[in-house]
């Protein structure tokens, strides 16, 4: 196993504020659905709650997988001592599938979180 899929590309300040930023966006995409809700909105207008479902959903992730997305596509490490390349071919490959997978995967659960807004009635 390599240090890339072990360690990702950020250090404890990069998840500590993706983890921030994730729990902020996931309370405010809920509370949009929730206040829709109560005010008797149309439902398909709970897909506005998409973005802010999804970045939560993202950043959470994130800071989980100790992997940035944005620094993974560009194949870069962010240990808090500011950016540099990854220095082996296959690692960086490694970071950028694991970044590829970390944004499958937040897709997927905002989705689901959207699909079963919509299905409340």
């Amino acid at each position: 196993m390599n240090s890339a899929s072990v360690r990702g590309n950020i250090g404890p300040r990069g998840r500590r504020a993706r983890l921030i930023l994730g729990i902020i966006a996931l309370a405010l995409g809920i509370a949009l659905v929730v206040s829709m809700e109560v005010r008797g909105s149309p439902r398909l207008w709970r897909l506005a709650a998409l973005p802010l479902l999804w970045t939560g959903c993202l950043a959470v992730i994130e800071a989980q997988r100790s992997t940035c997305v944005v620094l993974a596509r560009r194949r870069i490490w962010d240990f808090d001592q500011g950016p540099c390349p990854v220095p082996d071919p296959t690692e960086a490959e490694s970071l950028f599938r694991r970044g590829r997978e970390v944004t499958n995967r937040a897709t997927l659960i905002a989705a689901v979180l959207v699909l079963i807004a919509l299905a409340v009635p």
